[in-house]
């Protein structure tokens, strides 16, 4: 993935169970978190978005995040950047990660190390 400063990208990201089929995010928190080395610490990332849905469906908290077409249990995300974020990210390359905790406590990381690359904007 690449991330021209300044720009309002937006990523679909879709889950799928151990079947296959698309993973219910009912009772979810889902959190992506992007940082330049895996060891530092959260509050160092270059961003963390998060989306939390209760077990009826109804997205509770969502920073940066939206369910995709179909709710909860299409096991569809859109995470979106604004404009004024990108802007502030330094060029270089950046790793990223997903987690998903369940309500039953149940933690795991479908997506990680995925590559992030900042570009400078030409056009100030």
């Amino acid at each position: 993935m690449t991330i021209t400063r300044g720009d309002t990208p937006s990523w679909t990201i879709e889950l799928f169970d151990e079947n296959g089929g698309p993973y219910s995010l009912l009772g979810c928190t889902v959190t992506v978190t992007c940082k330049r080395r895996a060891t530092l610490a959260d509050a160092e990332a270059l961003f963390q978005h998060s989306i939390s849905v209760n077990a009826l469906g109804v997205v509770t908290s969502s920073p940066g995040m939206v369910l995709g077409p179909g709710g909860a249990t299409s096991g569809v995300i859109i995470e979106s950047i604004t404009s004024a974020q990108s802007d502030l990210f330094a060029r270089g390359t950046y790793k990223w990660d997903l987690e998903v905790r369940t309500e039953a406590g149940k933690v795991h990381t479908p997506l990680r190390g995925v590559e992030e690359v900042v570009l400078s904007d030409w056009t100030i």
